[in-house]
């Protein structure tokens, strides 16, 4: 008999731990309203299937701290969709699945973009439209036209839009204008363990406790550092050098939310 499994918490093969409670579904004799509901919806079932692989996928990502932690989340998910759903209503179980796959989606992609195990099984994510609205930049403020053609070539360095651009943010990547979309993955830290920290909090008066999100493709090509501020805009961090590398600065481009989606999880 043809079986579906509906929750990542469908058997032991999946999670490696018998202490979990299976949820494998029988979708010819589905009894909760919530099982019949994700057996007769393909959204629901894609979504499912979605869900296992991606959990199946990360996990081995994760160091044993943080496979820890994300089996904590995903009871606590289980509980919550049981909970908020327990009708079985279509649309409350898509917007459960849809944000926790939005989740492991990013968190995937945080594993993908460093070498060693992940430590901390807190999704990171940047989502949304983010408009490029300023350069904050204290140590040549209101530079000339000689100037700003550095800056230009600074920027295309960093692989960074000018000011007027539009940058597009999903779970798991970020797409720039005139640029096919970059798998991108977030971690979060404090500026005092980022490569060049001094020169950066030299340069833009910044604490080394602050809170920061390193992002990553996994190549040399896409590096970001963005600086969350509190009036919701991000500065993402980039060095300004002369034609030949000299004199570097560092600068930040000014990313100002752009849709009611645009956010950096988890808020410092």
């Amino acid at each position: 008999m043809k079986k579906h499994w509906a929750s990542v918490f469908a058997g032991c093969w999946l999670l490696l731990s018998c202490a979990v409670p299976g949820l494998a579904v029988d979708c010819k004799q589905a009894a909760s309203a919530i099982d019949k509901a994700v057996c007769s919806e393909p959204k629901l079932l894609q979504l499912d299937t979605e869900l296992n692989h991606l959990y199946a996928e990360v996990r081995p990502q994760l160091s044993a701290k943080a496979r820890s932690e994300l089996l904590t989340q995903q009871r606590a998910w289980l509980a919550g969709r049981n909970r908020e759903c327990a009708s079985g209503v279509t649309e409350c179980l898509l917007k459960q699945y849809r944000s926790r796959v939005d989740e492991l989606t990013a968190l995937k992609a945080s594993a993908d973009s460093i070498n060693d195990p992940l430590n901390d099984a807190t999704p990171v994510m940047v989502t949304g439209a983010w408009k490029v609205t300023a350069i904050h930049d204290p140590a040549n403020a209101g530079a000339g036209s000689s100037t700003d053609a550095v800056l230009q070539e600074s920027l295309k360095s960093a692989d960074l839009p000018g000011v007027g651009s539009v940058i597009n943010a999903a779970p798991g990547k970020l797409c720039l204008p005139q640029q096919d979309c970059d798998p991108m993955g977030w971690t979060q830290t404090t500026l005092d363990k980022v490569v060049g920290a001094p020169a950066i909090e030299h340069w833009l008066g910044l604490s080394s406790e602050l809170h920061v999100f390193q992002g990553s493709s996994g190549t040399t090509r896409s590096y970001y550092l963005l600086v969350p501020q509190s009036d919701k805009t991000v500065w993402v961090v980039f060095a300004v050098c002369g034609p030949q590398g000299e004199n570097c600065r560092q600068a930040a481009e000014v990313w100002t939310p752009a849709s009611e989606d645009a956010t950096v999880r988890p808020h410092p």
